[in-house]
């Protein structure tokens, strides 16, 4: 399928509706939409929604209330909104392509999560656009899916199927003191979607702890991190987050950053497939869309969420046929569209096929290479052969790990040991704990300690009769140490430190058939430090932050970046310091440009928000905004200072002096009076009557200014109420607002 992107930006709210622009293969337009209801009256109506389209058909009413909505009515009323004006005429324009059944239309549909006012369209579910007059869900095409896309300043590179089959790692989660789900039941339904398809290999992990899944995740290359849990908005980070347990299996809370960091450790996993499970009993929120808009912006290419609870029916059909296509090498936006007619296959009339939202970052749609082998090919028994790891050494894969000793990318940095053990039958077992680069480690990054017997010395014979425990002695700190397995016929365990240092690490071996007698003790000692790539990546993206002709939003993406590797305590908070302050001049930033063009903002506001950005680049970054260096902000803020021209702004009812909030007379004279400077005499300014709460106009007058002061009588109101009061110069900048009463 060949894709034409249809890019829908809605940028910011003005007045009743929103400011929208549109790219794509037909040109380009700005427009002005109303969308059908109002944002905060309709998130209730959505989520009985969510409760109704289970089993619900497009015959029936899902949306309730004083106007009762079926979701086709629903649908259109989106369509017609959306699609109206210049963006309507490019989508037509686009639509006659589709003719071919190997073209498609992707509507990808941008959300400026940065103004609150936009983000909170989130919650809308677009999954319904409805076009009455071909009758068609756009969602239910592959022509045409609609995706929540977010621009993320993050490479995306495709990354290739190990051995041509696609890793699921499957995480459930079910803490004590909530709704308790059924994993049993779900380990059943996701073991019968996966086992359906041999090119999909599955790991089912449950009891998961935030330590617990950062291992997962690192200890194996995964292609997909599928969740089925509970999920929660968290009211410390203010953003949406996970439901993990802690070791006692009580709910613990893993927000949607911290996922965000483990999973840029684990470059492999490019999707995230977040199910709600049954939660009809519990959530009446959307879960995971918190979640699922983090994890694409910590740069997750794409991200499946559930926006209403699921049935199990309609989550077997979607999974079954999307990892099925997924597998295949199809466009994830394709994979979608083909799980929503599985679901409607398997349950026809049902809605349930909008349950499922996809968010995405990747412009194509592909999250994976396929090898171009044939599948029999794939799966003939290979050597193993040695893979590039994040800090330029050699990975090899876990069946290499115990023959080839010399070869150690994943493993831990150690000193080799021996321990000398004697069995019942006085037979000496030689141990090795074996690494080759010897003392070296970088923060934050697993390594792998490997205890097993010397060649020749009885091998996997002596798994059974002994145990080894790796952990980090009594007092010693900033070393995370993960569970000790069996792999390969060795001892196991990753090691992650956080910060600089040296590092002693304990391996314990006990006889299994002696409990009583003392076990033997081994101690290396591993020497952390800060990887030189990262050191110069650290400096030079410090360094940048006082150089004009660097962007701000790319160098917190880069210190974003950084974040996540290996720093020490001393960089990393020096790195979150300043993170922090360059994050306030980009709002300050998307503040000043936003007010430029607003109606409904005062030039003096304006202003003040030009001078706030200008003095944060100045106290942050060191330097103020210059014409050669930002030329199209220079000019915008000349712009605004110089169409000031009026000074002050008062209504009174007789003379002035008066304040703000004055009283009027249904029918009573309104005087408006205008101070400003004598150069301006001649300028037109002009006055709207504004009825709240609605803002209706109900009266406007213009007139000439003369002398320094302007009064000028006549604009009698005789409609009671409230009033907000607003003065305009003749370009339409607004300059001053009161408010008044007429009673």
């Amino acid at each position: 399928m060949k894709y034409h992107d249809f890019r829908i930006r809605i940028e910011a709210k003005r007045g009743n509706g929103y400011d929208v622009s549109v790219n794509s293969p037909a040109g380009s337009a700005n427009e002005h939409i109303v969308l059908p209801f109002d944002i905060d009256e309709a998130m209730q109506q959505f989520h009985d929604m969510g409760r109704a389209v289970r089993g619900a058909s497009d015959r029936k009413v899902v949306m309730e209330g004083p106007a009762p909505v079926k979701p086709s009515e629903f649908g259109n009323q989106l369509f017609r909104a959306l699609f109206t004006g210049r963006v309507g005429k490019l989508y037509n324009a686009m639509s006659r392509d589709l003719q071919d059944p190997n073209v498609g239309l992707r509507i990808n549909l941008h959300l400026n999560l940065n103004d609150p006012s936009v983000s909170a369209l989130a919650g809308v579910p677009w999954e319904f656009v409805y076009d009455a007059d071909t009758m068609d869900y756009l969602n239910l095409s592959k022509q045409t899916p609609i995706i929540r896309y977010l621009d993320v300043q993050r490479p995306n590179t495709l990354q290739p199927l190990s051995a041509g089959k696609l890793k699921v790692l499957a995480v459930m989660s079910s803490p004590k003191g909530m709704h308790e789900l059924d994993l049993d039941k779900e380990r059943k339904l996701i073991e019968t979607i996966m086992a359906r398809d041999k090119e999909i290999e599955l790991t089912i992990k449950e009891h998961p702890t935030p330590n617990k899944l950062r291992l997962w995740l690192t200890q194996d290359e995964y292609h997909v991190l599928h969740y089925m849990g509970h999920g929660t908005h968290d009211d410390k980070t203010g953003v949406g987050a996970l439901v993990l347990e802690d070791e006692d299996n009580n709910a613990v809370l893993l927000d949607a950053e911290t996922l965000g960091t483990f999973l840029r450790n684990a470059p492999t996993v490019r999707l995230a497939f977040l199910n709600a499970c049954d939660l009809a009993k519990t959530d009446e929120d959307s879960p995971f869309s918190g979640v699922a808009n983090r994890l694409v912006m910590a740069g997750m290419p794409a991200v499946v969420a559930m926006q209403f609870p699921i049935s199990d029916d309609a989550a077997i059909a979607f999974a079954r046929s999307f990892y099925a296509r997924l597998e295949s090498g199809h466009a994830v936006d394709e994979a979608v569209a083909h799980g929503r007619n599985a679901i409607l296959a398997d349950k026809p009339g049902s809605m349930e096929w909008g349950t499922p939202v996809l968010y995405m970052r990747t412009p194509d749609g592909r999250l994976f290479e396929k090898p171009r082998k044939a599948r029999a090919e794939l799966s003939a028994p290979k050597q193993p052969v040695p893979v590039p790891v994040a800090d330029g050494t050699v990975a090899v894969t876990k069946k290499a790990i115990g023959t080839v000793a010399g070869i150690a990318a994943a493993v831990l940095a150690v000193v080799a040991g021996i321990f000398f053990w004697t069995s019942g039958r006085s037979v000496t077992l030689d141990f090795d704990v074996t690494a080759s680069d010897a003392l070296t480690a970088y923060i934050d990054v697993p390594k792998r300690l490997i205890v097993g017997p010397k060649e020749g010395d009885g091998g996997s014979q002596h798994l059974a009769r002994y145990t080894v425990d790796i952990a980090a002695p009594a007092g010693v700190t900033g070393v995370t140490v993960g569970e000790t397995s069996i792999i390969n016929d060795v001892w196991q365990a990753d090691l992650t430190a956080g910060n600089e240092g040296e590092f002693e690490i304990l391996a314990t071996i006990s006889d299994k058939n002696k409990p009583n007698a003392d076990p033997l003790k081994k101690s290396v000692t591993m020497g952390v430090t800060i990887e030189p790539a990262v050191q110069t990546d650290y400096d030079s993206a410090i360094a940048s932050i006082k150089e004009p002709g660097n962007d701000t939003e790319s160098i917190v993406a880069e210190l974003t970046r950084l974040e996540a590797l290996g720093l020490s305590d001393e960089m990393r908070e020096t790195l979150v310091s300043t993170k922090e302050q360059l994050d306030g001049v980009v709002q300050a930033k998307s503040l000043a440009r936003g007010t430029f063009d607003s109606a409904t903002i005062m030039l003096t506001e304006k202003i003040g928000a030009y001078d706030d950005w200008f003095e944060g680049l100045k106290s942050v970054r060191g330097f103020e905004p210059t014409a050669t260096d930002y030329p199209e902000v220079i000019e915008e803020y000349d712009d605004v200072r110089n169409a000031i021209t009026v000074t002050d702004f008062t209504l009174c009812a007789s003379r002035p002096p008066c304040s703000a909030g004055v009283r009027f007379r249904a029918g009573t004279t309104v005087f408006e009076v205008i101070s400003h400077t004598p150069d301006v005499k001649t300028q037109g300014v002009f006055v709207r009557y504004l009825l709240k709460p609605d803002l209706e106009l109900i009266k406007l007058s213009r007139f000439k200014l003369a002398g320094n002061t302007t009064s000028i009588g006549g604009s009698a109101l005789s409609k009671r109420g409230s009033y907000e009061v607003r003065l305009f110069n003749d370009d339409g900048d607004l300059l001053k607002s009161q408010e008044i009463e007429i009673h």
